[in-house]
């Protein structure tokens, strides 16, 4: 029994909803897909589709099992394309997790070009600020600024980010004076959930850390920006957010004596999937779109 071939058949009747139509796409008879369908569930012990005499549908087992087999057809195809030089022909599914405002102030353009030079490919993108682990939750590419690593995951540092603290002139005019950060609890304070409450610095005596308690805590970073902007309290910003509203005058950067911990964009891989050709073809193309600085420095 050719098992590749038997899989790609019954991917095949699940894409074309029938046998005969299957057996057209594949250029063979219609008993030899039924062959092929009936030696995979001979062998899986399960029923993968329910036969009529009008339609073909899958069944749990066969719909549960239908993402899984796209996955390994398609990396069956990045091992036998190896073989070649050109990654032009690259193909599959590719799932990534990314950050939602870095995502739709920069990233985006980054996924576009992407997808642009690899048509093939189909992305499957998922905006979320949490941290995550890829090889758990089934992604092939986390994307995130934490500072969080994994067994068994592979990290590709593409940039450091820089973070500041940050607060509206007319909330620095109005508030009592902030000359330390432990006077932050004293003040109203705008958190980051997935970083937590517990904001680190470092100054020229070593690091210090203070629990603040928010008056909004949210887990989306230009939320947080736009209601510092606002005048609503102090918070922590990224660079890409902080630097053009110090450059304006809606925002300034307090306690410069103090600053946040820097961290570091990450791409996170799982270390069994990282060389998988149009995995490391995607972490390819984000490197060098952070070349020779992020994208954000070279926005006008």
């Amino acid at each position: 029994m050719d098992t590749l071939t038997n899989l790609k058949t019954f991917l095949q009747v699940a894409e074309s909803g029938g046998f005969s139509a299957a057996g057209r796409a594949l250029g063979v008879a219609t008993s030899v897909v039924t062959k092929r369908v009936d030696q995979l569930e001979h062998s899986t012990k399960a029923q993968l589709f329910v036969r009529s005499t009008r339609s073909v549908t899958l069944t749990d087992a066969g719909q549960n099992w239908l993402s899984r087999v796209k996955l390994l057809l398609a990396d069956a195809d990045d091992v036998m394309s190896a073989l070649s030089d050109s990654d032009v022909g690259l193909q599959g599914p590719l799932r990534v997790k990314m950050p939602t405002t870095l995502t739709i102030l920069f990233l985006s353009d980054i996924v576009a070009k992407f997808q642009k030079k690899y048509p093939k490919i189909s992305l499957e993108i998922v905006l979320t600020d949490r941290p995550v682990n890829p090889a758990v939750e089934g992604f092939d590419v986390a994307l995130g600024a934490f500072g969080t690593s994994y067994k068994d995951v592979t990290d590709f540092i593409l940039c450091p980010l820089r973070r500041y603290l940050c607060a509206s002139p007319g909330y620095v005019a109005s508030a009592p004076k902030l000359k330390h950060p432990r006077d932050l609890q004293s003040h109203t304070t705008l958190s980051f959930q997935p970083t937590g409450n517990s904001w680190a610095f470092e100054s020229k005596d070593g690091p210090i850390q203070v629990t603040v308690s928010p008056s909004i805590n949210a887990n989306e970073a230009h939320l947080l920006f736009t209601c510092a902007m606002a005048g609503n309290g102090i918070a922590i910003l990224p660079e890409y957010l902080a630097m053009p509203a110090f450059r304006d005058g809606t925002l300034v950067n307090v306690l410069e004596n103090y600053t946040p911990l820097d961290y570091a964009i990450k791409a996170q891989v799982p270390t069994a999937r990282a060389l998988v050709r149009r995995i490391s073809a995607f972490i390819n193309f984000l490197q060098e779109s952070f070349l020779p600085e992020p994208p954000w420095y070279r926005r006008p």
